[in-house]
């Protein structure tokens, strides 16, 4: 434990990346969002295998502090940008059947019209459900290979919706509701449409409705890049709308292209890169706050300062390319060499120039007495003043490790650095996690170094999320005494010890599950993705790690075949999104292209990481769930508009039935007429609640003329 040792070097030299602009896009060749439904895999669960872990190990890290100190520099650019095209809304109505079909000139196209009157041509019996009903047709010719979407869901009856290719006996797509509709109504999304056919698009409804329907279809090209490659993907989720992805784009030397949307990934109208001395790898974006700002990191190329930089890509607005800027610190005169991983955690609970730290996987010939050069050993990298000044920091004795994952908890602020290293002596990979407090850098941080058995039964890969003292980290494991087959496991607390980690099995069947990744929900709820053969599967635990669900399938999309590699996938904040590599089925070329979808399934309407399900205040901030009281409603919604709701009741009404409330509350009756906001009673404001509020509440509601208006809450 003694010999172990820890190291800082403080230093802020920033230098400026030129920007070069590299395209201007309407929903990103390269990558694609798709729908999926998320359904168990049965022949897939029925291979599960039992793991036992009986011979947990785990050793700390004791650390000792040095540092430098270096001033910054800082310099901005202002590259162009090209605003994007308009919308078709031109009012058409359908046709009656195929023959007489209305034709959709160009994508996107939006009509309203009725199929009251119209005669019921076509019924199909994909949708389950009787349907009987008038139809109406229209028709579209796409010039371009395309992915389609097209929604009814502003129609204002029971849709149902289909699709044929050239004639009415191929039906392509069908849908009769789609739950983001909200109500009843009929959506299809991603139809693959191709030049040389007519495709007719049929409104029809449920058990012989008609009426008035608005349609709304857009399209974007399906990518086919010749013998090109997009890999390694790395996206972001504002939660918003705004959306921001990083990835390698391989079609000549690898260019590292950054894209940002502000319509959730419909569209991502800007696309750019930085102009390196040699090749950027392993883009790491994630979302900071303020609505639009993200922060995020790259591994640089040999070329630039001999590997030994750490960059910062600060995204004030992902669809403003002006206010990106790419910054680094060189630490080459310090002896830095060969980056060879990076991962970016934010926190914006703190100042503002504290954007949260980098984990590395470096190197270094920096002269320290008895200690050996620091090869492929863990590394972080943060920010100390607010004029750039930043610190790097590593574990010495801990050389060989191969990748890193960072988090930080924004409620203790504890920020957690994972690596997976190999044990020279053991001849095995383990886990190594370092713990720091990102609210003061002053104190030293904890380490520990962790096997789930004996030697040789490795851990690799591993990912981390955390959230008000759960942490949770997914790595690989295998035991090679046995074999060679992989799969995937839990380390988890529920109070920040790093020391006490139990384990649980994610994954594990006779087929290979391998490079996970995690993602923080909401309360107790985490979200789990990896790869098995060519397919990404889906995972939840609501225990912060103890169980995990049935796994579900994300990659649904015909002839999707998801790589098999280190970062082929990346969940986004609170697990909404994934995204992932993939080739196409029968390709003759090695293309790799990207796909995304959204992963909802927990509501958290005012985005403070409780489920709505669970929030003592649903609409309102208060990711603390404070509750003086402890009557189950959050301090927070204690009186939110206008005073007068003594009752308490949900829809905030103010009424008769809170005079008469109060009136009983007045009379000592506390037990049966407990007042859960005082706030609410205190209808004057006067700060006492008395008979004057009672009277208040009376001319308020009865008077001639009406009395004064019930004070705000605030």
């Amino acid at each position: 434990m003694k010999n172990s040792r820890y190291s800082n070097v403080i230093m802020t030299i920033f230098t400026l990346i030129t920007f070069v602009f590299i395209t201007q896009v309407v929903g990103e060749s390269s990558v694609k969002k798709v729908t999926t439904n998320n359904f168990p895999n049965d022949n897939y669960q029925h291979n599960f295998k039992n793991l036992t872990f009986n011979n947990l190990k785990a050793r700390s890290l004791n650390p000792k502090i040095q540092k430098l100190v270096i001033n910054a520099k800082f310099e901005k650019v202002t590259p162009l940008a090209t605003p994007l095209t308009s919308t078709q809304t031109t009012n058409l109505q359908g046709g009656e059947d195929i023959a007489s079909a209305t034709p959709i000139p160009s994508l996107p196209f939006s009509d309203t019209g009725h199929t009251t009157g119209y005669v019921d041509n076509y019924d199909e019996s994909c949708t389950s459900f009787t349907g009987n009903a008038p139809d109406v047709v229209y028709s579209y010719s796409p010039t371009i290979d395309e992915y389609v979407d097209i929604s009814l869901c502003g129609s204002n009856y029971y849709t149902h919706l289909w699709v044929y290719e050239n004639d009415s006996t191929n039906v392509v797509a069908c849908n009769r509701f789609d739950v983001s509709c909200g109500l009843p109504r009929s959506k299809l999304t991603q139809v693959p449409m191709y030049p040389g056919n007519i495709y007719y698009i049929v409104i029809d409804g449920e058990n012989g409705a008609s009426g008035d329907y608005q349609i709304d279809v857009s399209g974007t090209p399906i990518p086919h890049l010749t013998d090109s490659s997009t890999v390694h993907p790395s996206l972001a989720d504002a939660g918003n709308g705004n959306l921001m992805l990083g990835y390698e784009d391989r079609r000549a030397d690898t260019t590292l292209i950054w894209s940002g949307s502000n319509d959730d990934g419909v569209t991502f109208p800007m696309s750019g890169s930085f102009s390196f001395n040699g090749n950027p790898i392993y883009p790491s974006i994630k979302y900071w706050g303020n609505d639009t700002v993200f922060y995020g990191t790259l591994v640089g190329p040999a070329g630039e300062s001999n590997g030994a930089r750490t960059y910062l890509l600060e995204i004030m607005n992902p669809t403003d390319i002006a206010s990106w800027v790419l910054s680094y610190w060189d630490w080459s005169s310090y002896g830095w060499h060969d980056l060879k991983m990076a991962a970016i955690a934010t926190d914006n609970g703190l100042a503002s120039w504290q954007w949260g730290f980098i984990s590395m996987v470096h190197s270094s010939t920096y002269p320290q007495p008895n200690d050996p050069a620091l090869v492929d050993a863990p590394h972080i990298c943060y920010p100390t003043t607010a004029d750039g000044q930043a610190t790097i920091s590593w574990f010495s004795g801990v050389n060989g490790c191969a990748t890193t994952d960072a988090c930080i908890d924004k409620i203790t602020h504890k920020g957690y650095s994972v690596y997976d290293w190999y044990d020279p002596d053991s001849l095995t990979w383990e886990l190594l996690i370092r713990q720091d407090f990102t609210d003061n850098w002053n104190l030293d941080p904890n380490g520990w170094i962790l096997m789930p058995g004996g030697a040789k039964e490795h851990s690799q890969y591993p990912v981390v999320a955390a959230n008000n003292g759960n942490v949770v980290i997914l790595t690989e494991y295998w035991n090679e005494n046995v074999g060679n087959d992989r799969d995937i496991i839990c380390w988890y607390t529920s109070d920040s010890d790093l020391s006490n980690l139990a384990i649980s099995t994610v994954a594990a069947t006779t087929n290979n599950e391998r490079y996970p990744q995690v993602s923080y929900v909401s309360g107790t709820t985490f979200r789990c993705t990896y790869v098995s053969g060519d397919t990404l599967f889906t995972s939840l635990s609501y225990d912060a790690g103890a169980n995990w669900s049935p796994p579900q399938i994300v990659s649904l999309v015909p002839d999707d075949k998801v790589v098999n590699e280190y970062r082929t996938s990346t969940l986004t904040e609170k697990g909404s999104k994934a995204i992932w590599e993939y080739r196409t089925s029968g390709n003759p070329d090695t293309s790799i292209f990207l796909h995304f979808t959204n992963l909802t399934t927990i509501t958290d309407s005012d985005n403070d990481g409780i489920a709505d399900s669970i929030d003592n205040c649903p609409y309102v901030y208060n990711p603390y769930q404070e509750d003086a009281n402890n009557d189950g409603i959050g301090d927070s919604c204690c009186c939110v508009g206008l005073r007068g709701n003594a009752d308490n009741d949900p829809n905030d009404i103010f009424n008769a039935n809170d005079i008469i409330y109060l009136i009983n509350w007045s009379f000592k009756n506390f037990q049966n007429f407990p007042l859960s906001c005082p706030k609410e009673a205190d209808v004057d404001g006067s700060g006492t609640i008395n008979a004057s509020d009672i009277l208040y509440m009376i001319n308020y509601a009865f008077g001639e003329p009406q009395g004064p208006a019930l004070k705000p809450c605030q």
